[in-house]
């Protein structure tokens, strides 16, 4: 009876401390599931790619079960009852707090779900999760000591009831301390994959904080970028509605000149002014656009030491006396294709910041090199590529700038120059060439001892056909059995591009949208060509060509917009078929010329 009754104890006193390493198991299995859920949810809001909650819907349905299993596991302890009493009510808002945020960026409300995700009230949530679990461990662990002790007495009870036994119950004992052995060699196992359970689940979490580290990183970088996309995206539509305007004013002044010219009146001087007014307009609107990285760009096969040869008048003019201009130009550099005079530009633009920041005089320096970037580089700096490029950098010893002033100067408009000293699109305008370009500016600077910015351009490796331009300064005529078909919904500007086209000679019929034009089109098979607006309501550009051309597969088409051409890829329109407003009589003409002798395009 003894024998039976310190067997028992010892039975109950293991089956104890195997409840719990149970207890402890689950709750580790417990803590990895709300580890895998927040992991999913901060990959998809961050990417809004589905496969990110793949990890969370395959684990989802098992937080009640799990949670349940625990409550029944920890029946028999009242505090720790009470502890789940307080986790379950975080769990369930974390998840109804998961589930809200994908919600909304499933709704297109990306920019809400990241504005409560950056709150970090979900981290909270889950950082109160894990201090509970993390008290119900420990208590688990002052019970799974106190029940191994109790294991032990029983044991070592039953021993010496085994030693006062021995002669009588020598079988019965030797059974016994067999089964006590294998009972304990079970404990030991189950203790050392425990162990290894605990190590898993601790590499695991390092895991899970590198990549919080590195995706901190990358929000950093997506803001940065997020934030010079929506300005370049409105530059985009100011340039747009600006172009319009400019259309408009550019092609009534070629007219009125053009009837004038023939009488000795004092109105082409004011004509010229007005074109001076417009030609400065267009070009605030191309460095809105070279910020917005759209304009439109003339790229040639240069190399930068010969530009930068040819500027060096130039630039020692606009540096003044007291400052030094020094070039160091690599021998061999090699070429790169980009636009050479909005280089010029924005080698000028630099020239005049570092001006400006050596009011004392100073050095300044111009250098070129050739450059190689591989991965390790390239995924340090977003929008970089590996390979080769050429490098050109303007640097000086000048004032410097502080880092947050060095984080913010590609913004547009944001100048640290007193007012009236600068428009604050000069770096900006550099940084949109650059990028448009294919290649990277990046900026140095410490706080008294100058700055220095570079620019990388990916070398030049293959051929270029350069276009040979026409220099003819008589306007391209046309013939009045050339019937051309002008479609506008802008009535003014309509009314304009039909006077140009009259006075070049040609027949002109006129609409004012696509369902007007496709009737005009249906009655009158003598249209040469189509010349369109892209941008119209109800009908586009791009709907009105596919129809026409479906109806008349000899006719020609010649686009006008403001839009920049990337607008236009976007859009499946041909760029070689657009005249960009704003645009003058002789760009019309040629234009007009170009299309007609153009071979039709192809029916959709």
């Amino acid at each position: 009876m003894a024998s039976i009754y310190a067997e028992t104890r010892k039975r109950d006193a293991a089956s104890w401390v195997r409840h719990t390493i149970t207890v402890e198991s689950s709750l580790h299995q417990f803590a990895a599931t709300l580890r895998r859920v927040q992991s999913g949810e901060r990959g998809y809001l961050l990417t809004q790619e589905e496969q990110y909650l793949e990890p969370y819907e395959a684990v989802a349905p098992q937080v009640q079960i799990q949670i349940d299993k625990l409550r029944d596991l920890l029946a028999d302890a009242e505090a720790q009852q009470q502890a789940m009493d307080r986790l379950v009510p975080l769990v369930n808002e974390r998840l109804q707090l998961l589930k809200w945020r994908t919600q909304a960026v499933r709704e297109g409300r990306s920019a809400e779900a990241l504005a409560s995700f950056k709150t970090g009230h979900g981290r909270d949530l889950t950082d109160q999760a894990f201090k509970i679990l993390d008290s119900i461990l420990r208590e688990e662990d002052a019970l799974y000591q106190k029940r191994q002790q109790a294991y032990y007495a029983a044991s070592e009870w039953l021993s010496v009831i085994f030693g006062f036994l021995f002669l009588s119950l020598a079988a019965s004992a030797l059974f016994i301390v067999l089964s006590s052995e294998r009972h304990l060699y079970e404990l030991e196992a189950a203790n050392r994959k425990l162990q290894a359970a605990n190590q898993k689940i601790q590499m695991a979490y390092d895991e899970v904080i590198e990549q919080a580290r590195q995706r901190v990183k990358v929000e950093s970088q997506l803001r940065q970028s997020q934030k010079l996309e929506a300005l370049g995206q409105l530059a985009g539509g100011i340039a747009h509605d600006f172009n319009n305007l400019l259309s408009v004013i550019l092609a009534s002044l070629n007219i009125v000149r053009r009837k004038l010219r023939s009488g000795s009146h004092e109105i082409d001087g004011l004509i010229d002014s007005a074109e001076e007014g417009v030609n400065k307009a267009a070009r605030l609107v191309r460095r809105l656009l070279a910020f917005s990285r759209e304009q439109p760009l003339d790229p040639k096969v240069v190399n930068p030491n010969e530009l930068i040869r040819g500027m060096s008048d130039i630039l020692r003019r606009t540096l003044g006396s007291d400052v030094e201009l020094e070039k160091q130009l690599a021998d061999g550099l090699w070429e790169t294709c980009i636009d050479s005079h909005e280089l010029e530009n924005a080698l000028l633009n630099l020239v005049v910041n570092a001006r400006d920041a050596m009011p004392g005089g100073g050095r300044l320096v111009i250098a070129t090199e050739n450059i190689s970037i591989d991965e390790n580089y390239a995924a340090q700096n977003p929008g970089l590529k590996p390979g080769e490029f050429v490098k050109v950098s303007v640097s000086d010893t000048g004032e410097g700038m502080p880092a947050e002033v060095v984080a913010r100067a590609f913004d547009p408009f944001f100048t640290t120059k007193p007012v009236g000293k600068g428009t604050g699109l000069g770096l900006s305008q550099v940084h949109g060439f650059v990028r448009q370009s294919n290649g990277a500016v990046k900026v140095y600077s410490e706080l008294g001892h100058g700055t220095s910015v570079a620019m990388l351009f990916p070398r030049f490796l293959g051929s270029f056909a350069s276009s040979v331009s026409r220099e003819n300064p008589d306007l391209p005529f046309g013939h009045p059995e050339e019937i051309l078909l002008i479609v506008d919904d802008d009535p003014t500007a309509r009314r304009l591009t039909v006077m140009a086209a009259k006075e070049l000679g040609y027949n002109v019929l006129e609409a004012d949208g696509g369902k007007a034009a496709i009737e005009i089109l249906k009655g009158q098979p003598e249209i040469k060509l189509l010349v369109t607006d892209v941008v119209m309501p109800e009908m586009d550009g791009a709907q009105l060509t596919r129809e026409a051309v479906f109806r008349r597969h000899d006719l020609r088409v010649l686009y006008m917009t403001g839009f920049p051409r990337a607008f236009l890829v976007r859009h499946n329109i041909q760029t070689e078929n657009v005249l960009t407003k704003p645009f003058t009589l002789r760009q019309f003409a040629e234009a007009v010329r170009v299309a007609l002798g153009r071979p039709p395009m192809s029916p959709p």
